[in-house]
């Protein structure tokens, strides 16, 4: 994987790690703890 392949990755990552923190804010907000819990990891 070339330094192109990489930081393409990390930026997908990123974004995707982004998304999964808001989903889970929004499963704190309904007190649906397990899923959240669940969706951390």
């Amino acid at each position: 994987m070339n330094k192109e392949d990489r930081i393409s990755l990390i930026k997908y990552r990123i974004v995707k790690a982004e998304e999964t923190l808001k989903e889970v804010n929004i499963l704190i907000k309904n007190e649906l703890w397990n899923t959240a819990v669940n969706r951390i990891y």
